[in-house]
């Protein structure tokens, strides 16, 4: 991001994406606590969120609005820890960008030179990372003397975030030196992929490292169960229907009905 915004206007933004995240954590009633699960919180909102690998890499989430309607896209074929920054990045879209939304593909993280680009990554660090809650749990360590992969990777499972996200956070706040997070940095290497999961499996687990499964929105399997009960549509089409999805009808609570198809 260097050389894209001078040090007062990256401060400016990056202040206005605090107030911003605060503000919203508010409003949700989440308080200060690392959040359990962003995806759920989004489809909490009515907006329908879409977990489905994206045949581009370049791509790692996009919000689109149709009349008051909101859909959230975030590709499966990253690690959960990215999907869930990207969630973040996205539901600041969704909350303080509404008046000029209708399709944004996004990238965070990818020193992008849109100021609303960058609001979002800032709100998301903030979201899901909470300043004071960051320091609070970092400081339960007591004084270190050597920082370890460890301790980084403690942080990470506690706020459900990626390996790297975590670093850039703690680098943030100057919990950590500018050479430590370069040594740690090397660990989110393709070659040290290996090691990583290891350590994050002695933690917690290594989902946070590793794509996912697609996952149905709910708001499909809410709609296809209402649909198919009133007989408004088939066991054929809701099959068709799930076919991308590698998804049976039963899957999803519908048993084939003589009466109905």
């Amino acid at each position: 991001m260097a050389g894209k915004f001078s040090s007062a206007e990256k401060e400016k933004i990056l202040q206005d994406a605090k107030l911003h995240a605060r503000q919203y954590r508010r409003e949700l009633g989440l308080g200060d606590e690392p959040i359990a699960d962003i995806f759920d919180l989004i489809e909490r909102q009515g907006i329908i969120l879409v977990r489905y690998p994206s045949p581009s890499d370049k791509l790692s989430a996009m919000i689109a609005r149709e009349a008051n309607e909101y859909l959230i896209f975030i590709n499966s074929k990253m690690s959960l820890g990215h999907q869930i920054f990207s969630a973040a990045h996205e539901l600041h879209h969704y909350r303080y960008d509404k008046d000029n939304l209708q399709v944004i593909a996004c990238n965070p993280l990818s020193e992008s030179s849109d100021p609303a680009e960058l609001m979002a990554d800032f709100f998301a660090g903030e979201f899901l990372m909470p300043e004071e809650t960051v320091r609070a749990t970092w400081n339960r360590f007591g004084k270190i003397v050597r920082i370890l992969p460890i301790h980084v990777i403690t942080m990470a499972c506690t706020f459900r975030v990626s390996f790297t996200a975590m670093l850039y956070r703690l680098l943030k706040l100057k919990l950590i030196t500018g050479p430590v997070f370069g040594k740690l940095k090397k660990l989110s290497k393709p070659e040290n992929e290996e090691l990583l999961t290891k350590y994050f499996n002695y933690i917690c687990s290594a989902e946070l490292i590793k794509p996912t499964q697609k996952e149905l929105p709910k708001a499909f399997i809410e709609a296809a169960n209402y649909n198919y009960a009133n007989g408004l549509v088939s066991y054929k089409k809701i099959e068709s229907l799930l076919n991308p999805w590698d998804k049976r009808p039963e899957d999803i609570g519908i048993e084939y009905n003589y009466g109905i198809d």
